[in-house]
């Protein structure tokens, strides 16, 4: 698809000749050129003039190539599975190598590292390159590296950040040739080897050149030898080790950590190596940092006294800040959760965050990162701006052909962020926006297909019935954050979204009916109509049974624990719908009981789901729970659901609400059925709601719209 504002290229037959926009109708010229017509001997073209028109044409030839064939050669070197669409996105023009240099001023101050090299632009190149593998846009690193080798092929360090950008990172763990999902494979570690090998030759021979020179220049140069050498011990026969059942490779991943903490410590000065050690550390477990219990694993507490080591050193460190947030996350998001052990709260790293937020680094992943700890704590307001900024610079990095990691990601925990502020719609107009993001950037990092989920879950969410009647069927390449199961999914979604409006919609038909019950001609009327309103919803509903069924398994992914980070859990989430929706019609009948047993098991279910960022079900059910409970007349276990999605879910206006509505319900019952006057319990709950719902965009009287708001006839 093209973007709007990125001009058409022409053709190279149109550059180089004529087009068919040049054809000005002469049938002298056509006949000249039809194939059948031979030109005599004196007609010919001279020599020389067909040697120059060569000559152009070759270089008209060469320019186009130029144009395209880095950046593509930088994405088929990755070598990685999965990783997305596969280079699509908006027409682009790809930046020369001067200009990546001219582009270095403005973008890259948070990261240099000075290495032996006697080229300014390689020095700038490398830099830039560092700190996009530092926000994990690991093609834009290896196209930076690449360019900084044209101007000085002898670059040790260079060949060093291949090697590194070929890696694996916490995002991205081992895995075979052709996966669905990113990977380390097997090719990719040969690719790392022959880089990494590379590395080490060229830092051995800069060492011995400098070595005799001594001083500053020496001192470098050895330090890169000795960086280089354990990059190539690192993935010395990696790919038979990634081949194989993991044993051999973890062994060579844990010596490669140590290693590298040894290194560090042997230059206290040096924050890249310490932040790098961490790295090596968090890639024995990646996306697994805790026990059961909260508990941070030994792995991961030695990867964060490095990490504080580094920021120590520089407490900008690009590197080191995303690395805390991604140990920290997954920890309790309230001290209360964490039992008062500041090492498992999710907090601890807040100050990181706004560090990696105050010091705006131009990498989309970088800036989004912070929202990571901003939506854990429930500062959704900040989480919205995080991704914002990502995705503003990732859109006008496009016309560049630049490769964005992960910005669909970006997206989701904005909605989800916005959601949960009650932005419902910055919510909407994102979720409409996924719908559309391959067509604003390179979609090199997205499944394939169509997000399409996010919109009918937010206005699930708020009730937004028409608007969710109007919309149409999900489409063929529908789905929600990945691809296998994804079009099912979506038709779940649909399906449960239908159930929903259409059961608020029979409500709406049955209340009427009662309002006219002593006109018997009219009720007669009216009351056929709630039946049939009411039959309509029973078919929602049996066909959201069928289409729950159809949801296949999804197979594991990894890293992480359950599906893995990039699996969705499709057929969970489908049974959780699917259990809403039933307790959606359970209400419908008066039936509060078993509405309550339904939501109950739901759950159970969205507890197994595990962390993720942002979470996989779009609202935390206890917010719907607790309202039927409100409405059952049990205000104290409603206030107690409420207070535990509070400490999954801190500052979320929602369960904020539903606190103060219980506190007002529990002092009406106290004093007889007099509300009288508000009491210090509710003061302090409406308080809090009103805090929470500050950067809101609309008002709320329920904390479960989905099941309570009416439908407007």
């Amino acid at each position: 698809m093209r973007s709007q504002g990125v001009p058409r290229k022409r053709s190279s037959l149109q550059i180089a000749g004529r087009g068919p926009e040049d054809d000005d109708g002469s049938s002298e010229d056509d006949d000249e050129r039809l194939p059948h017509k031979r030109r005599s001997g004196d007609d010919r073209l001279p020599a020389w003039q067909v040697a120059v028109l060569t000559v152009a044409a070759v270089a008209v030839l060469m320019l186009v190539l130029n144009l395209a064939g880095p950046r593509s050669r930088s994405r088929r070197r990755d070598g990685r599975g999965g990783g997305g669409g596969g280079g699509g996105g908006p027409r682009c023009f790809p930046l020369s190598d001067t200009e990546r240099v001219k582009l270095v001023g403005p973008q890259n101050k948070a990261v240099h590292r000075p290495v032996a090299t006697a080229s300014e632009s390689t020095q700038a190149l490398f830099d830039l390159g560092l700190l996009q593998a530092w926000g994990f846009e690991r093609f834009e690193a290896a196209a930076n590296f690449e360019a900084a080798l044209r101007y000085d092929p002898k670059c040790a360090m260079c060949r060093w950040g291949l090697a590194y950008a070929a890696g694996p990172y916490p995002n991205v763990a081992t895995g075979p040739d052709g996966a669905a999902y990113p990977v380390f494979s097997p090719s990719a570690a040969l690719q790392a080897e022959d880089h990494a090998t590379a590395a080490a030759h060229l830092a051995r021979q800069a060492a011995a050149r400098y070595g005799e020179v001594g001083g500053a220049a020496r001192d470098l140069a050895e330090r890169e030898a000795q960086i280089t050498e354990l990059m190539a011990a690192r993935f010395a026969g990696a790919s038979h080790a990634v081949a194989g059942d993991g044993a051999r490779w973890y062994r060579g991943e844990r010596r490669y950590a140590e290693s590298m903490a040894a290194l560090a410590e042997s230059h206290v000065n040096d924050p890249d190596l310490f932040a790098l050690a961490a790295e090596a550390f968090m890639n024995l477990r990646p996306w697994d940092y805790y026990t059961g219990d909260g508990t941070l694993r030994p792995d991961a507490a030695r990867a964060e006294a490095l990490l504080r080591r580094a920021l120590a050193l520089d407490a900008r460190h690009p590197l080191a800040l995303h690395l805390h947030i991604h140990v920290a996350e997954a920890a309790a998001p309230t001290i209360a959760g964490a039992h008062g052990d500041e090492a498992a709260w999710a907090g601890r790293a807040l100050g990181s965050a706004d560090a990696l937020a105050a010091a705006a680094p131009q990498q989309g992943h970088l800036l989004h990162m912070p929202s990571h700890i901003y939506l854990r704590l429930g500062h959704y307001s900040q989480a919205v701006a995080s991704n914002r900024r990502a995705y503003d610079l990732d859109v006008s990095r496009a016309p560049q052909c630049t490769v964005p990691y992960l910005p669909e990601h970006n997206l989701g925990v904005l909605v989800y962020a916005a959601s949960m502020g009650g932005m419902r719609h910055t919510a909407e107009a994102f979720a409409r926006g996924m719908r559309v993001l391959r067509e604003r950037v390179s979609d090199r990092w997205m499944a394939e297909g169509s997000e399409w989920t996010s919109l009918p879950l937010v206005l699930a969410r708020y009730g937004e019935w028409e608007g969710l009647l109007e919309l149409a069927a999900p489409g063929r390449d529908a789905r929600g954050v990945t691809t296998f199961g994804g079009r099912q999914y979506a038709e779940v979604v649909q399906r449960y979204a239908r159930v929903l409006a259409c059961a608020a919609r029979a409500e709406a038909f049955t209340a009427r009916a009662l309002a006219i019950r002593d006109d018997v001609t009219a009720y007669d009327l009216a009351a056929r109509g709630a039946e049939a309103r009411q039959a309509e919803a029973r078919q929602e509903m049996a066909a959201l049974r069928d289409a729950v069924a159809a949801v296949p398994a999804e197979p594991p992914t990894r890293p992480g624990a359950g599906p893995g980070m990039y699996a969705s859990a499709y057929r969970t989430l489908a049974g959780i719908h699917a259990a809403l929706a039933e307790a959606r019609m359970a209400l419908l009948l008066n039936e509060t009981e078993q509405a309550l047993a339904l939501l109950d098991e739901a759950v159970a279910e969205e507890e197994g789901l595990g962390y993720m960022e942002p979470p996989r079900l779009h609202q935390p059910l206890r917010q719907c729970l607790g309202w039927v409970l409100l409405r059952a007349g049990k205000a104290a276990e409603a206030a107690e659901v409420y207070s535990k999605d509070l400490e999954q879910h801190p500052h979320n206006g929602w369960s904020l609400l539903g606190l103060w509505q219980a506190a007002r319900s529990r002092a009406i019952a106290a004093a007889g059925g007099d509300g009288g006057a508000e009491t210090a319990a509710e003061a302090e709950a409406r308080r809090q709601f009103q805090a929470a719902w500050a950067s809101s965009e609309v008002e709320i009287d329920s904390s479960c719209p989905a099941l309570a708001r009416p439908f407007q006839l």
